[in-house]
């Protein structure tokens, strides 16, 4: 049976912001386009029109069409399309206008993204008043949804005033219409600061505060002298409770630790960790927090500095109040079970959305990202897809690994906030976005 291929590449407009009269171009109206293109050279010799539509409840319906066997170019383009989802209906034509291929699927116009989609038409005569549909996806799209910002990466060591050598593992907190992301910045023996940069789009930062917002401790010889790393945000009863990982020395256990504050700025630390590591968890680091039905859920890394495993599974630890914490009897909740996990498997961030706990997570060398879900927290199931989202996914192959993956479900989208390595090889942060899990 032959197939026609009809190539789509989905192009759109850039927005901007006005810094001098702190405008904000409102992205629902901004216009994108549509460029059909499809290989002529191959295409059945029996069509001759190309005809696309596009249907979108409340809006007027935009057609195209081409002829190609006369028009000089293999490409057929709508122009000005309003942002959000379209139904795209294709149909081709003999020379007497009858239909004889057809296809057609849903296309969504995000801002600042750039979708390809591959949509196989198949002749509409085969079988009984049936059209039969394939539809694959471009290599700027992964399987599973996520499309990478176009302009990434989003923020980078130069932005950030404490000097760092590299900057990873964002944190973000969605607050009253602003972004804020806590994210570590790295410097030499493992010595790490927590900064602090803002957003209202998510793609454009920028850092108000010229100094760390690690937890202030003049104790030279407290657990976390060395060391206080980012962990996750969470506010609750008007409080900030910042989690994070520390260490005396750089052989000592990394535990973790609790620190809280009024504005989200000035954080008090608590005396002792919340979670002290122990024999079989001699490294512990902080992942996510959510809260559920009045119970906090702290998922977090452990692995064993000892044997090189730095990162070996996710454990769980549950709380009434978010100060006093009880690990999960059955601990850890997920280890690396799929072989493009390896030995190791960490740093989750799990959200709570339709239902479900919903978990994104590395594996130790930074090769792809899984999911997992649960429908108690406690007991997971991977997706068969893993890993969803990996260095090849992202856009223009920006960078070769991907770390430390940050989910949250913001405005009805889910938004991934990850660490990547560009070209100069230095560490920076990225986004990706889909609209479904």
């Amino acid at each position: 049976m032959k197939k026609y291929f009809i190539f789509l590449l989905v192009p759109f407009l850039f927005l901007s912001c006005s810094k001098d009269n702190n405008t904000i171009v409102d992205s629902t109206k901004s216009p994108g386009k549509i460029s059909l293109k499809f290989d002529k050279a191959n295409a059945p010799s029996s069509v001759v029109f190309i005809n696309a539509s596009l249907k979108r409840d409340g809006y007027t319906n935009i057609h195209g069409n081409l002829n190609i066997k006369t028009d000089s170019s293999a490409e057929l383009l709508l122009n000005d399309i309003p942002e959000g989802t379209w139904h795209l209906l294709i149909e081709a034509q003999d020379s007497l206008g009858k239909i004889i291929y057809a296809g057609e699927t849903d296309v969504t116009i995000v801002s600042n993204f750039i979708t390809q989609v591959n949509l196989t038409l198949l002749p509409t005569t085969t079988g009984v008043g049936s059209i039969y549909i394939y539809i694959t996806w471009g290599q700027s799209i992964p399987t599973t949804g996520w499309i990478d910002f176009i302009k990434n990466p989003i923020f980078l060591k130069k932005q950030s005033p404490l000097g760092p050598n590299d900057i990873a593992l964002p944190k973000i907190l969605y607050e009253n219409g602003l972004y804020k992301m806590y994210y570590q910045n790295v410097f030499s023996s493992a010595k790490a600061l927590i900064g602090y940069a803002e957003s209202i789009d998510g793609y454009n930062w920028n850092s108000p505060y010229q100094s760390s917002v690690s937890p202030k401790d003049s104790n030279l010889y407290s657990w976390d002298s060395y060391t206080r790393g980012i962990g996750p945000v969470i506010k609750d009863r008007d409080q900030y409770f910042l989690y994070y990982y520390g260490f005396h020395n750089q052989y000592d256990y990394w535990q973790i630790g609790l620190a809280t504050s009024s504005d989200g700025n000035h954080f008090t630390k608590k005396l002792n960790p919340v979670i002290k590591a122990t024999d079989t968890e001699r490294l512990t680091v902080a992942g996510d927090i959510l809260k559920v039905n009045n119970i906090f859920y702290l998922y977090y890394t452990y692995g064993d500095a000892s044997t090189g495993e730095f990162i070996k599974g996710i454990s769980l630890a549950v709380s009434s109040d978010g100060v006093n914490w009880e690990r999960y009897a059955q601990n850890p909740v997920l280890t690396p079970t799929q072989n493009w996990e390896g030995k190791g498997i960490g740093h989750p961030s799990v959200i709570y959305d339709g239902g479900e706990f919903r978990m994104v997570y590395m594996d130790a060398v930074g090769s792809g990202f899984g999911v997992a879900t649960s429908k108690d927290g406690k007991s997971w199931a991977k997706s068969n897809h893993n890993p969803v989202f990996t260095g090849k996914n992202t856009s223009q192959q920006w960078s070769y690994g991907v770390y430390y993956p940050f989910v949250r479900k913001i405005d009805n989208k889910y938004k991934l906030f990850y660490t990547g390595s560009n070209y100069l090889g230095e560490l920076c942060i990225g986004i990706a976005e889909k609209n479904e899990w």
